[in-house]
């Protein structure tokens, strides 16, 4: 049986559809943050503005984590969280929240 190829949309649709539930975690708690602590409104530009590069940022970075997971480990807990989401958002998250901490400006 010779190697499939896929392409790298194939590949962040796949991963988009595997780790869901911890992007969907980590959005619900950036949108949290951003509300309770500093008291910016969902539609400032700002909020959206990070909180959609976090979560692209967020990808990019699971794909590199998947990359480099070794073979003989399943890259799934419980059927469900998608470990290199899991450790992309370590990283990630609390970036964001740092950001909606400093109030960085964006436009």
């Amino acid at each position: 049986m010779g190697e499939e190829s896929i392409t790298i949309s194939e590949l962040i649709i796949l991963q988009l559809y595997l780790g869901s539930p911890v992007y969907l975690i980590a959005i619900v708690i950036e949108l949290f943050y951003a509300h309770k602590i500093s008291h910016v409104r969902l539609a400032n530009v700002r909020t959206i503005v990070i909180i959609s590069s976090c979560f692209i940022v967020s990808i990019l970075l699971s794909l590199v984590v998947w990359h480099i997971w070794p073979i003989k480990f399943d890259i799934m807990i419980f059927q469900f969280i998608n470990i290199p989401c899991v450790v992309a958002q370590i990283f990630v998250l609390p970036i964001a929240l740092w950001l909606f901490k400093k109030g960085v400006r964006v436009a």
